[in-house]
C-alpha cells in the first residue's frame, strides 16, 4: 500500500496544518526551555558531586562543565541522526521522536522526586532583570522631578519602602551597562541569518546535486556531521589568534582583545561562507543552462562542492559560540553573568528567526526591480545566488558595524583567570 500519497498537497487539511504549527510552537518553546536551563543545572550538578568527575571552576561559568558533558553524548546523537536519515516515512520518524521524548520527560522526573539530583543549591534570591526594570520605572517616573537640596534624603527605610522610585547607585550602573551592550547584541542578528542557511538553503542545494562517490551514496546526514566537526575546529583559529596576541606575553593584553576579535573573525567566516554559497550556486545554474537541465532534480555536480560554505559556517557557529560567551562573561556584572549570555544566545535566536523575513523581503524587492521573484517553486528556477550576495553584502556591513561599536563601546576589565581555566579545559 502506498504512503506517500498523502504528502501530496491536495491530502494535506487545515488541521493537519494547524497541528503542524502547534507542533513546531511546542517544539520551539521546548529548545528556548533546554537552551536557558541545562547549561545551569549541569554547573549546579557539577559543583555537588554530580557531574561524573567534573568540577566547574565559578558558580556563574557553566560553560566548561557542559562542555565535559556535552562531548559525552556527541557521539549518540550523530549515531541517531544517522538511524533518522533511514527510516521513513516521514510519520514514523516523528512518532519515533515523540516516544523518546515522553519516555525522556517520565525518566526525568522519575529522578527528581527520588531525589538522585544535588537539590542542596540555595534557593534563588530574586532575578536582576527585576532591578534593570525598576531603574526604568523610577527614571520615567522621575524624570520631571527635581533634584534633592539634601543628599541625605531619603533615609535608607524610605528606601526600602519605594524600591520602585529609588534606586541604588550599583543598580543605576548595571542597568546603563545592561542598555549599552544592547547595539553589541543587535549585530548577533545578523549572525543568526546566515547561520541558518545550513538546515535551509544549503540543505536544499544538496539535494539538487550527485551524492554518489562511485558507486555508494553519500547522505545529506553526512554534511550535517561534517559541519559539526568543521564548528569545533574553531579551537586552532583560538590558539592562532593566542599566538599572534601574546607575542608580548601580556596575558591580560590576550584576555582582554580576544573576545572582540574572535567574534569580528567569526563575522567574516559569515561573510565569506555567502560568497562561497553564491559563487558554487552560479556554477550550478550555469550547468542547468548549459545542460538544459530546468526540470531535472539532480545536476551532475558532487555535493562535495558544499563543503567550502559548510567550512566556513562552521567557523562562525563555532568561534561566535565562544568568543559571544566570552564577551558576555567579561561585560556583564556578578549579578547578571548569566543573563548576559543568554542575552547574547537570544539576539543570535532572533536572527535565525528573521531568515524567514529577510526571504520574504528580498523576494519582495527583487520582484519590484526585476519582475520576477528570486524565490520560484522549485530550486532550479530560483536565484538563489543573488540571494547569497545579499546576505555577504549585509554580513560585510554588519562586520564594519560591529567595529565602530567595539571602538566606542567602554570595556569593563577582563576576568582573564576565568578565561585561562576554561581554555586549560577545553586543551
Amino acid at each position: 500500500m502506498e504512503i506517500a500519497p498523502q504528502y501530496k498537497p491536495e491530502c494535506i487539511g487545515e488541521q493537519q496544518k494547524q497541528l503542524l504549527y502547534a507542533g513546531l510552537a511546542f517544539t520551539a518553546v521546548g529548545m528556548a526551555a533546554h537552551t536557558a536551563c541545562y547549561a545551569p543545572f549541569a554547573s549546579e550538578q557539577a559543583e555537588g558531586g554530580g557531574g561524573g568527575g567534573v568540577v566547574a571552576s565559578d558558580s556563574c561559568d557553566c560553560y566548561v562543565a557542559c562542555c565535559c558533558v556535552g562531548c559525552r553524548i556527541h557521539l549518540i546523537a550523530f549515531v541517531a541522526l544517522l538511524v533518522a536519515s533511514f527510516v521513513k516515512p516521514w510519520a514514523t520518524l516523528f512518532g519515533i521522536c515523540a516516544i523518546l521524548g515522553a519516555i525522556s520527560f517520565i525518566v526525568c522526573f522519575i529522578l527528581m522526586l527520588i531525589s538522585c539530583y544535588n537539590n542542596s543549591i540555595s534557593r534563588p534570591q530574586g532575578s536582576p532583570l527585576t532591578t534593570v526594570f525598576r531603574v526604568l520605572f523610577a527614571a520615567f517616573s522621575k524624570s520631571f522631578y527635581p533634584r534633592p537640596l539634601d543628599p541625605n534624603e531619603p533615609s535608607l527605610q524610605e528606601q526600602e519602602k519605594k524600591r520602585w522610585n529609588l534606586c541604588e547607585v550599583t543598580e543605576v550602573e548595571e542597568t546603563k551597562l545592561a542598555i549599552r551592550t544592547i547595539p553589541i547584541w543587535m549585530t548577533f542578528i545578523v549572525c543568526g541569518i546566515i547561520s541558518s542557511l545550513n538546515a535551509t538553503y544549503f540543505l536544499e542545494q544538496a539535494k539538487t546535486l550527485d551524492p554518489r562517490v562511485g558507486k555508494a551514496k553519500t547522505p545529506l546526514i553526512l554534511l550535517f556531521w561534517l559541519y559539526d566537526h568543521f564548528k569545533s575546529w574553531f579551537f586552532p583559529n583560538f590558539c592562532l589568534l593566542r599566538y599572534f596576541v601574546t607575542h608580548n606575553n601580556d596575558t591580560r593584553y590576550y584576555y582582554y582583545n580576544s573576545p572582540r576579535v574572535g567574534i569580528i573573525i567569526a563575522m567574516m567566516y559569515a561573510t565569506l561562507s555567502c560568497i562561497a554559497a553564491a559563487k558554487i550556486e552560479t556554477r550550478r545554474l550555469g550547468v542547468i543552462k548549459v545542460d538544459g537541465l530546468i526540470d531535472e532534480k539532480i545536476v551532475p555536480m558532487t555535493i562535495f562542492w558544499l563543503l567550502p560554505q559548510y567550512a566556513l559556517l562552521g567557523g562562525l557557529d563555532g568561534l561566535y559560540s565562544l568568543f559571544a560567551y566570552n564577551f558576555s562573561v567579561d561585560q556583564a556584572p556578578i549579578s547578571m553573568i548569566k543573563y548576559f549570555h543568554l542575552f547574547a544566545r537570544g539576539f543570535f535566536g532572533l536572527g535565525v528567526i528573521a531568515s524567514v523575513v529577510s526571504v520574504y523581503i528580498v523576494g519582495e524587492i527583487s520582484k519590484a526591480i526585476t519582475g520576477n521573484n528570486w524565490f520560484q517553486n522549485t530550486l532550479n528556477s530560483s536565484r538563489l545566488d543573488n540571494y547569497y550576495w545579499v546576505l555577504a553584502t549585509l554580513s560585510a556591513l554588519n562586520l564594519v558595524i560591529f567595529v565602530i561599536l567595539t571602538c566606542f563601546y567602554h570595556y569593563l576589565d577582563p576576568r582573564y583567570e576565568r578565561h585561562i581555566q576554561r581554555v586549560d579545559d577545553l586543551f
